[in-house]
């Protein structure tokens, strides 16, 4: 069931196998090159994967639909982070809530009682794109939104 497709900079094309649990690289030709990850909810492994791209770097960047979180993969697969969330309301939240009085006080009542937690959540992320300025857009299906990340281009040091 193949669901998401990405491709990177040498046209070789990545699928997003939603009901296999991994991501599929072929050759521009169709010739299958490596398969990436497996059923699970550890580092690197996937639960009905949805969306799939390659920034310039050839890093893979993979929608974890069920496990509802976005994992970043080296060109040869192997796991490197995980990102569950970080949401924060934008301007347009902002309208929204003002103009409905009962979603302000839904959503009281879950920020009393997870202090956030569940609204900076991914909610069954279904795409993500990375753009030529390394900024990383994810869709996150079930809140209705798309959160923004930026990858960071200088080394981390320790």
């Amino acid at each position: 069931m193949p669901w998401g497709l990405g491709l990177d900079k040498d046209g070789n094309i990545y699928v997003a196998d939603w009901r296999n649990d991994r991501i599929q690289k072929f050759s521009a030709e169709g010739q299958w090159l490596a398969s990436f990850g497996h059923s699970g909810s550890g580092a690197g492994q996937f639960n009905r994967p949805s969306g799939v791209c390659v920034d310039q770097d050839g890093e893979i960047y993979v929608a974890d639909r069920q496990n509802d979180r976005f994992q970043v993969l080296a060109p040869s697969g192997r796991f490197i982070a995980a990102f569950t969330g970080d949401h924060q309301l934008s301007k347009w939240g902002k309208e929204k809530l003002l103009s409905n009085p009962d979603m302000i006080r839904q959503r009281a009542l879950a920020i009393a009682h997870d202090h956030g937690a569940f609204e900076k959540a991914l909610s069954h992320p279904c795409a993500v794109k990375v753009d030529d300025q390394y900024r990383i857009a994810v869709l996150d299906h079930t809140r209705g939104r798309i959160q923004v990340y930026t990858k960071s281009q200088d080394p981390v040091l320790v």
